[in-house]
């Protein structure tokens, strides 16, 4: 089991949980200014947060993704972190693991019930020092899901 530590910032709600805006500048760490931005996974499917965020210690960072559904469905959805991670589905707080730990795929596996339609996913994840980032997927054996930041639709 990993420690609970809230010094790090995995335990204190940030913009992003508070009033989500995608347009919206964000206060970060030093008095930087952050804001979303569109990033294309690499073919391991690993969102490398060093190479997007300066500074990368002590800190955390947020990624999103929509999943389009042709109906409700409840569908295995799994995690790999580094470090702790905080996971919401359209609003709602389905996961929380804190831990220190490098990346690997499929660490963490939950079932998410995804509606009818969009659906929202947004996690968090914190920072100690060293490699940070994440691994999320969401098989689609009937490749009947789409899945886009923007919420746009089109294969």
């Amino acid at each position: 089991k990993g420690a609970k530590d809230t010094t790090i910032g995995l335990g204190i709600a940030h913009g992003p949980e508070q009033e989500f805006d995608l347009t919206r500048l964000y206060s970060g760490k030093d008095g930087k200014y952050i804001q979303w931005k569109v990033h294309n996974i690499d073919s391991t499917g690993y969102v490398n947060f060093v190479k997007l965020f300066t500074p990368h210690q002590f800190t955390v960072g947020y990624g999103l993704s929509h999943v389009f559904a042709p109906e409700a469905r409840v569908v295995p959805l799994f995690l790999g972190t580094d470090d702790g991670v905080k996971l919401w589905l359209n609003d709602q707080l389905v996961h929380v693991h804190w831990i220190k730990r490098g990346p690997q795929p499929d660490q963490d596996t939950l079932m998410i019930k995804l509606n009818k339609g969009w659906n929202k996913l947004l996690l968090k994840v914190d920072q100690g020092f060293g490699a940070w980032g994440f691994y999320c997927r969401i098989p689609n054996p009937y490749n009947d899901l789409e899945f886009s930041a923007e919420r746009k639709r089109g294969k």
